[in-house]
């Protein structure tokens, strides 16, 4: 499978003009950016990828996010963060092979509006949160720091961040998520809390990220333990909840 970047100068053009744009973004295809552009602004991406699909038909598109965060991750597994944190590859992505996915997942009945378009198409912010905010990035990224080949399925992680969308945007877009050991021991102790009757709501979710966040005002995470992480969250939680 071949992946296609968008050349800086057109990003640029279209990210500056997307109130101008906007009656185009409700087409069924995207070929009117040739047009606009006055030249194809894609090129090819270096390398082959396994052949993957996104699933975009289901009638709740939420819940397709870790079916297809995996599917991607599974085949984009080999490129590097830095390249997953270009905007040029996944706005080409969303601009060309996956159009119709980009729609279907964050503009439903074809709502276009310039914010919409400039957060899932593009990197509407900054770096970090346009990662869990873009379209296909979020997708790479929750199963980036999610996976965890130590368990029976690695991605169940990844299947429980899914879960929720707001579980998605307050655990990756804080600090401690850049650490994948930090992120397995705090979601596994999330984890462990449920499986204990603990019903993990989106505020309790908020509550054990934001005591994870203070936890990092007091130690050094990244030199701690895991299991130590993972005790703390899970006493926290326990206390607190049951």
């Amino acid at each position: 499978m071949k992946l296609y970047f968008i050349e800086q100068d057109s990003l640029d053009y279209l990210k500056a003009n997307i109130k101008n744009h906007i009656k185009y973004y409700e087409s069924p295809t995207s070929d009117w950016i040739d047009t606009v552009c006055g030249k194809s602004p894609f090129r090819e991406f270096s390398g082959e990828f396994p052949e993957f699909v996104l699933q975009d038909n289901d009638p709740n598109p939420h819940s397709t996010d870790y079916i297809n965060a995996v599917s991607m991750y599974s085949s984009l597994n080999t490129i590097s963060e830095s390249v997953a944190t270009d905007e040029r590859l996944w706005a080409g992505m969303a601009l060309k092979q996956f159009w119709h996915y980009t729609h279907y997942r964050w503009i439903p009945n074809n709502q276009v509006t310039e914010e919409k378009i400039r957060d899932h198409f593009y990197f509407g912010t900054g770096i970090r949160r346009s990662l869990t905010r873009q379209s296909l990035a979020r997708l790479w990224w929750i199963a980036k720091l999610s996976y965890d080949r130590q368990r029976d399925n690695p991605f169940e992680l990844t299947a429980f961040l899914c879960e929720a969308s707001s579980f998605i945007v307050d655990v990756l877009e804080r600090n401690t998520s850049n650490n994948p050991d930090i992120m397995h021991s705090f979601l596994d102790a999330v984890l462990e809390i449920r499986r204990r009757g603990v019903q993990i709501t989106r505020e309790r979710m908020r509550d054990l990220v934001t005591y994870l966040n203070l936890l990092g005002g007091t130690y050094i995470l990244d030199v701690l333990p895991p299991e130590l992480i993972r005790q703390k969250i899970l006493t926290y939680g326990i206390e607190r909840y049951e």
